[in-house]
């Protein structure tokens, strides 16, 4: 059967008397109303989920609130649920999304003398601009920068690299935050490359997991240092 007679998420009885159905195999969303006469078998569906990226939202909430979550969910993402909550609960005990963890570091990449690039992504709009923007930001760290191209980081991967004193991890922000406990040395995002390399720039607290968002603050930046250099010279002169 195609358009239901009614609502979407009720099994159309209606239709299928229409054909004589001995029964209704309804898929999709489902109010999961008992059925008048015919009996229902319901296929809810997988719609993809982000696990990690889920658990990292649902921790970050649990910190600033310090309250209890209350999770409501689709049918379609039931499937999910076990492995989200196992997920959950290892993030509480991992250092990706810890922010002294993160902290920490950002400190310890200031001592880094040889920075590797990852890529992980060839499609997210702006990484291009955005390995520029860090190659030019080590750079002028007076530090040395090589840019890999490796699909996911795991250890074996990032352990042809010895010489690399830590990774900055260019990829779409649902998967920036890599747990690096394994890795021999550790891996951050380009925001915090950003925090550990600009001498003008300081943590204020907030935290930048979409690349995007640094193109767009480095664009205020420069016209805010254009604009102040013009009322520099209104000034001189």
């Amino acid at each position: 059967m195609a358009d239901t007679a009614y609502n979407s998420c009720c099994v159309d009885e209606v239709g299928a008397s229409h054909i004589d159905a001995q029964c209704v195999v309804h898929y999709g969303h489902a109010c999961m109303s008992p059925t008048s006469n015919l009996p229902a078998f319901f296929v809810f569906g997988k719609a993809p989920l982000d696990v990690h990226a889920c658990a990292c939202s649902m921790l970050e909430c649990s910190r600033k609130s310090n309250k209890r979550i209350l999770v409501l969910y689709g049918l379609e993402y039931a499937y999910a649920l076990v492995d989200l909550r196992r997920t959950f609960e290892e993030s509480c005990k991992s250092n990706s999304c810890n922010p002294e963890v993160r902290y920490y570091l950002v400190e310890k990449e200031k001592d880094a003398n040889i920075i590797g690039i990852l890529v992980g992504t060839l499609g997210v709009a702006g990484y291009l601009h955005i390995i520029e923007q860090m190659k030019e930001l080590i750079k002028t760290a007076g530090k040395r920068s090589y840019t890999l191209v490796m699909g996911l980081p795991n250890s074996a991967k990032l352990a042809n690299f010895p010489e690399c004193e830590i990774f900055v991890y260019v990829s779409c922000a649902q998967t920036a935050l890599l747990d690096s406990k394994d890795f021999l040395a550790p891996v951050i995002t380009p925001f915090e490359a950003v925090l550990a390399f600009s001498r003008r720039r300081e943590w204020t607290g907030e935290y930048l997991l979409d690349f995007k968002d640094l193109i767009t603050l480095e664009k205020q930046e420069v016209a805010s240092r254009k604009h102040g250099t013009i009322r520099n010279d209104t000034r001189t002169g």
